[in-house]
């Protein structure tokens, strides 16, 4: 049997009162694309508080930040290599 992963992009519009909108969303979602690291990469510690809110077989994907895609067009530079490294 296949596996599909459902989910959206984003999270943070999934609110519901004193739940944690990332929590909230996991309970409805197995699956989120993180859209805020194409604006700005996350640090590892925000990372790490992703992962603890939610439930162990939960996905995430991550969008390229747009210096990647839109300043560098996918091209395979050190400095593209520079911004996936970027707070590793």
């Amino acid at each position: 049997m296949k596996e599909y992963l459902i989910g959206t992009g984003g999270w943070a519009y999934f609110k519901i009162p004193r739940i944690h909108p990332l929590v909230a969303y996991s309970k409805a979602f197995n699956f989120v694309e993180a859209n805020s690291t194409f604006y700005q990469i996350p640090s590892l510690r925000d990372v790490e508080t992703w992962r603890r809110l939610v439930p162990p077989d939960f996905y995430f994907t991550v969008r390229s930040h747009s210096s990647i895609t839109h300043k560098r067009q996918l091209q395979l530079t050190p400095e593209t290599f520079e911004t996936f490294e970027t707070n590793m």
